[in-house]
């Protein structure tokens, strides 16, 4: 079954009644809660659809997987593993989020295994300045 995180925006306990409620009616729990995120296992519906009618949720990501060792080496094996490259579209919007505590050492690990997987598919990361101020779904 898959996992997602739910991030909350700057009213987190009005943000999780929200979703509480909206998860009740697809008949899906909250797993677990922590810095301002709502983790739950189960199948959205319709993911897009959902943060629209959230208010307080600014982004939806889906767990992948998870892993003690973030290295850059370990982080491909698993993203293959998932075939994560080959269900990105040519072009696609792109943003790293981090729960809990994540070094820049670590962070820059995991742009590197994008970048390799990227470069297999004949695809690029390009990193832009500007903040992303959109809400981003991942999939």
């Amino acid at each position: 079954m898959a996992q997602f995180l739910f991030f909350f925006g700057r009213d987190p306990i009005l943000s999780l009644a929200e979703l509480t409620v909206c998860l009740n009616q697809e008949n899906i729990t909250i797993q677990s809660i922590w810095n301002n995120t709502a983790l739950i296992e189960g199948t959205l519906s319709n993911p897009k659809k959902i943060i629209k009618k959230l208010g307080g949720t600014t982004k939806i990501a889906q767990v992948l997987f998870e892993t003690p060792n973030l290295n850059s080496q370990t982080i491909f094996q698993k993203l293959e593993q998932n075939h994560f490259f080959e269900k990105l579209p040519s072009k696609f919007l792109f943003a790293l989020s981090s729960v809990g505590k994540i070094t820049r050492v670590q962070e820059e690990q995991v742009l590197r295994a994008l970048k390799k997987g990227l470069k297999q598919t004949n695809k690029r990361l390009n990193k832009k300045k500007e903040p992303i101020t959109n809400n981003t779904i991942f999939a």
